[in-house]
Order: C-alpha cells, then sequence, then structure tokens
C-alpha cells in the first residue's frame, strides 16, 4: 500500500455492509490525493474475485464509499467508466448511484451524456438514471434540471431497454415530475416501456395525482418472466451479492436466494430432489418446460443475458450431475443438516418436496406405472404432509433414519424401472420431417439455437 491508512480498508470486512449509515472513512485521513489509489482499489480485480468470507472481498466497498465522501469531481469520469464492468455486482448497483449524488451537481452533466450513449449494460444506464434522482432529491435546487434530463431521454428512449424506461418513469414519480406528464403519455403510447416497473399509464397518472382512479381495468403486469402480483410496482430482486466463487452449490444457493419467490425452490436440496425426479422420468422432459418450474411456474425477470445464461448453465451442470450419478449407480440425495444437541440432524423435508415437485411435471404415464408411483409415495409424503410429520414426530431416532435412508435407494431403484422407456425414447427412427439446421431455435422449446441444446 502506498499509505499506511490504507492498511484499514484491508481490515473493516464487512461489519458495516448493512448500515444505513456509512463509516466515516475522513477520519481515518482519507482526501482528495488519495483519490487515484482509492479508484484503483475499487476497479482491483483480484479484490472482486477475493472470497467474499474474507476482508478482502469488501476492500472495493469501503474504497467507493470512501470516494464518496471525499465529493472529488475527479472520480466523476474515472467511476463512470467502471459502470459496465461493475453492473454485475449488486452491492454497486445499489451504491454507485449514492456514491455518484454524494459528489454532487458536478456529477449531473457527465451522467446525462452516459445515459444518452447507446453502447452500455441496460443496468449501467440505470445506475446513471439511478444516480440522477438521488442527486435531485439530495440537491433540490437541481431537481428541474434532472427532470428535464429524465424527461428528454424518454422523448426518444433505446427501444432495445424497455425495462430502463420503466424505472426512469419510476423515477420521475418519486421525483413528483407532473410537468413530464406529456412525455409519458406519449412514451406508453409508443409501447416501449415495461409496465411492470411502474404500472401503466392511469398507475402513473394516479401515483402522480393526475387521476384519482382508474377507468379501465388493471393489465396484467407479469411481462417477460415477471410474475404478475398483486402490487402495481412488483418487489424487486433482494440486494445479495454474488459470491466470488467457481462453486455450483453456492452459486445456485445465490441465484435461488436473489431471485426465489414463495412458489420457487427453496434450496439446493430441494432442488437436487426436482433433478432427481426428472432424471426418472420415462420421457425426457424438455428445459424449457422444467426451467419455469424451478421459479414455480414463470421465470424471474433477469437483470441482464448474462445472469440468466449462467443460472441456466449452473442448472444445467447439476441436472447432468445427477442424471450420471443414477446412471453410475451411485446416487446420493443432498440433504440439509443441522447440530442439535451435539449431534447433526439431517433434514430431508425440501428435498421431498422439490421431489414431489418434479413427479408434477412428468408426463402422462400407464396405469401399471401410476402404480409404482403410488407404492413410492407414502416415503415422500411422510416429509412433506401435515399427517406424516405427526407420524414423524412418534419416530425414534433409529427409526426416523431408517426413513430417511430409504430415500436414495428408492430414486435409484425408480430411475432403473423407467430405464427401459428412456431407453426406447433415444432409439433413432426414421426422420419425418426435415433435416433441423444447426442455427435453427431447437424444438425442444428452450429458445436456444439447435446447436447449442439438444444437439448436443
Amino acid at each position: 500500500m502506498p499509505k499506511e491508512k490504507f492498511k484499514i480498508l484491508f481490515e473493516l470486512g464487512n461489519d458495516s455492509r448493512n448500515n444505513d449509515q456509512w463509516l466515516d472513512y475522513l477520519q481515518y485521513g482519507f482526501d482528495e490525493d488519495d483519490v487515484p489509489e482509492l479508484l484503483r482499489l475499487v476497479g482491483d480485480e483480484a479484490l472482486h474475485q477475493a472470497d467474499i468470507d474474507g476482508n478482502e472481498a469488501w476492500v472495493p466497498m469501503h474504497a467507493w464509499r470512501a470516494l464518496g465522501q471525499i465529493g472529488s469531481p475527479a472520480a466523476i469520469e474515472p467511476l463512470l467508466g467502471m459502470f459496465d464492468e461493475i453492473v454485475e455486482d449488486d452491492w454497486a448497483l445499489s451504491e454507485f448511484p449514492i456514491v455518484m449524488s454524494m459528489i454532487g451537481e458536478q456529477s449531473i452533466e457527465a451522467l446525462t451524456c452516459y445515459l444518452r450513449e447507446s453502447n452500455h449494460d441496460e443496468f449501467s444506464c440505470v445506475m446513471a438514471a439511478d444516480a440522477l434522482k438521488t442527486i435531485a432529491q439530495s440537491y433540490p435546487a437541481c431537481r428541474e434540471r434532472v427532470i428535464l434530463v429524465l424527461s428528454t431521454y424518454l422523448d426518444a428512449p433505446d427501444p432495445t431497454m424497455p425495462t430502463l424506461s420503466g424505472l426512469i418513469v419510476l423515477f420521475l414519480i418519486e421525483l413528483d415530475a407532473t410537468s413530464s406528464i406529456n412525455t409519458l403519455r406519449r412514451l406508453y403510447e409508443s409501447k416501449q416501456v415495461d409496465i411492470s416497473c411502474a404500472g401503466d399509464l392511469e398507475d402513473v397518472e394516479i401515483a402522480l395525482g393526475i387521476r384519482e382512479r382508474r377507468t379501465t381495468p388493471a393489465p396484467s403486469y407479469a411481462e417477460d418472466g415477471v410474475e404478475e402480483a398483486e402490487n402495481t410496482i412488483p418487489q424487486e430482486p433482494k440486494r445479495i451479492k454474488r459470491p466470488k466463487t467457481d462453486d455450483v452449490f453456492v452459486l445456485l444457493t445465490y441465484y435461488i436466494e436473489r431471485f426465489g419467490n414463495e412458489d420457487s425452490v427453496l434450496d439446493v436440496s430441494e432442488l437436487d430432489g426436482f433433478f432427481a425426479a426428472l432424471n426418472c422420468s420415462p420421457q425426457n422432459i424438455a428445459p424449457a418446460i422444467w426451467l419455469p418450474a424451478i421459479w414455480g411456474g414463470v421465470e424471474p425477470k433477469w437483470p441482464n443475458k448474462t445472469s440468466y445464461e449462467e443460472f441456466t448453465h449452473l442448472s444445467f451442470t447439476h441436472y447432468h450431475h445427477v442424471m450420471e450419478s443414477l446412471e453410475a449407480n451411485e446416487f446420493h440425495g443432498i440433504f440439509l443438516e443441522r447440530d442439535q444437541d451435539d449431534e447433526v440432524i439431517t433434514i430431508v423435508d425440501e428435498w421431498c418436496s422439490g421431489f414431489l415437485r418434479g413427479l408434477d411435471i412428468w408426463p402422462k404415464i400407464s396405469e401399471q406405472d401410476s402404480t409404482k408411483i403410488e407404492e413410492i409415495l407414502p416415503l415422500f409424503h411422510l416429509f412433506t404432509t401435515e399427517e406424516g410429520w405427526e407420524k414423524v414426530d412418534n419416530l425414534s431416532s433409529v427409526a426416523l433414519k431408517e426413513e430417511q435412508d430409504k430415500i436414495s435407494p428408492t430414486i435409484q431403484s425408480l430411475f432403473e424401472y423407467f430405464k427401459g422407456q428412456r431407453e426406447k425414447e433415444k432409439t433413432p427412427i426414421r426422420r419425418e420431417t426435415a433435416k433441423i439446421n444447426r442455427n435453427a431455435p431447437c424444438p425442444c422449446g428452450s429458445g436456444k439455437k439447435y446447436k447449442k441444446c439438444c444437439l448436443n
């Protein structure tokens, strides 16, 4: 470190991450002379890849907070230059706008130019718009200027970024920008706005106090995979820092916790049970069916393509891991554990719920096969129903473990039972239709190109 005081940033860790009141970094002697080194720390890739359980991973956060408190205009352009790189960090996505607002109204011009450029990630532009809104809230004298900037953008929005337009509408509502209503009406008429952000035009007019009540039925606010909710503005994904790791289970847990809802799988254990059911099915179940089923029927509204692709890749990785373990006759379910009274307690409830979730999307099966399923269901109902839980409460620890130990062998047996039907499904058949082009959409409905999906 060039200066002794920078060592403190490597010792603070994440203790203050959830505090509304940031630490006072100026008390450690940070000033404008330290801006270059603080900027270097914010963009240090090694720090961003560090283990989040250690202190180093949180150094960039402390560095950008210190930059905000210093408030140097010299940090504006370098920070803007990091937006596209830092946008994957949920913490930065929420705090960079605050940092820019702390630097003050000197940031407005640069943020305005950034918003007008067309070569940025959509959520990088959201950060810029959010920063402008936050500046207007912090410096009331700048309010009309910021409203004009945001309204001007909506006069000619990027049609490929409807979520950005929707969030800018939301920011204008927060600024009580009644003067922008004509611009907003034109925007909604052009249909270049995601209505899941702030609602439809009538919702916006009500929020701005221009209208008292709706005169038409409320629309469905579910668009592009967003689950319809009773509230006009849906709940945002939880702000959780993405772990700096390649561990499949850790990353799957991150995505489930960030995007999960009341109807989605709860954890990796439930997902493991879900994939076990899919792999035991007598017929292949297309990803276009089972991917949305992870979320209770409809996929989340992904903030960017990278997040969607990573979650999909992680899901397929674990799906195939379950398949390979079943094919090798080495399957063992991933059950939860907790420490209780100096002993480890195994919990299979979530896993069994996931297995039943998977059974729900099986194709129709014969009466004989249904009988096979009926034979094994009591084992899984033991851990997923109120009646079953009452029975569990009356079991000794030894008897309970015996029931839990039946699960993995039962799944292995079910996999073998339907193996013949799966093999028959894979038997080559005479092609009745034209050959599928490698770059054409896959007929399984996954949305991927054929060469990236079932061709492999």
